[in-house]
This record gives C-alpha cells, structure tokens and sequence, in this order.
C-alpha cells in the first residue's frame, strides 16, 4: 500500500530518474519501505530529489514471518521509531474499527 508520496520537484527534459528504496521497519508480518527519486540533468550533472514515497508491504500467509530488521546509524533509528509509531498506530486503528463493525 501506498503509505505517502510527497511531490518535491518537477523534471524535464534531459533529466534521467533514478529512485532508491530501502527498507526503514519490519513487524513479524509486515514491513515499510521508503523510496526516494533523485533527478539528474545529463547536461549539467545537476541532481536533486524530486519525490518521496512509503510503501507498506504486509504477508497474508499465516506461515511467513519476516526476519528482523535492526537499524545501525542514528539516521535509520530515527526512520525506525517513526515507522513504528505508523505501525502501532494502524494497528490501533484497525483493532478500533474491528470492534466498531462486529
């Protein structure tokens, strides 16, 4: 699912696009994914981020777990405890609305 994207720069002409994802937290089932896109203009060599996105990816399978992540640097601890937030968060909200419809 698509958790954000947020729209920071326009490209054009002459740019290439390259996006970078990688992973920011991960439950026993689910984890999120933060994708960044960077343009760069192959005539000046001029690169800036033009978009941000997270996605959130979940197993339906009852079997399958997912290994644990472990943030190493200060930057991906940061990006960890707020995707936890996120997580607890919907899973609140759905555990809200689970009991709301029953």
């Amino acid at each position: 699912a698509l958790e954000h994207m947020g729209l920071l720069a326009s490209s054009g002409p002459g740019d290439v696009l390259e996006a970078t994802a990688r992973l920011v937290f991960a439950s026993p089932r689910s984890c999120e994914i933060a994708v960044s896109g960077i343009a760069e203009n192959l005539f000046s060599g001029q690169r800036r981020e033009v978009c941000r996105a997270r996605f959130v990816f979940a197993t339906t399978r009852a079997d399958a777990l997912l290994p644990r992540y472990e943030p190493e640097t200060e930057r991906e601890r940061a990006e960890f405890e707020d995707a936890q937030r996120r997580y607890i968060e919907r899973k609140q909200a759905r555990s809200r609305h689970a009991t709301t419809h029953a």
